[in-house]
């Protein structure tokens, strides 16, 4: 019989759990007397705000660029993206983008000649915690100039 790695893993890990039971059982320990404590992880802090965030537009589309947190500093795993019509203000309820990795975004499906404001956030791992807004960046996607012959 072939085992796949996955159920190989599986089989170790079983034998490994049956040996350390009949190890109990051998040296006459009980389970609760041999309980470790085990400390809760550390909530992560509020990460920091990305920041340089710039906005170019094209036809229906807006490409948005941001300096990225330093992911050792703050556990960084995630970026999300807001985007609202009108200036300041709170940010939306829900993003248009979350689980943005890198500094870098496209926003597609967009109405020409419509000016969109975009602000990022920087979340850590699970989403416990999620940063201040960057600097906001306004910007109008527009159709490109006709083809000359």
């Amino acid at each position: 019989m072939t085992l796949s790695l996955r159920q190989s893993r599986a089989v170790q890990l079983l034998f490994v759990g049956v040996l350390s039971l009949g190890l109990l059982v051998q040296t006459g320990c009980d389970s609760e007397s041999n309980l470790v404590e085990v400390p809760e992880l550390p909530t992560p802090e509020t990460p920091t705000a990305p920041s340089g965030l710039e906005a170019a537009s094209g036809d229906s589309e807006v490409e948005l660029v941001w300096d990225t947190v330093d992911p050792v500093d703050s556990y960084i795993v995630s970026y999300s993206v807001y985007r609202t019509t009108s200036s300041g203000g709170a940010l939306p309820e829900e993003p248009v983008a979350t689980g943005v990795s890198g500094g870098s975004y496209t926003d597609a499906e967009l109405e020409n000649g419509t000016t969109y404001y975009y602000r990022v956030t920087s979340t850590t791992g699970g989403g416990e915690a999620e940063s201040e807004a960057s600097n906001e960046a306004a910007v109008t996607p527009f159709a490109g100039p006709p083809d000359r012959p």
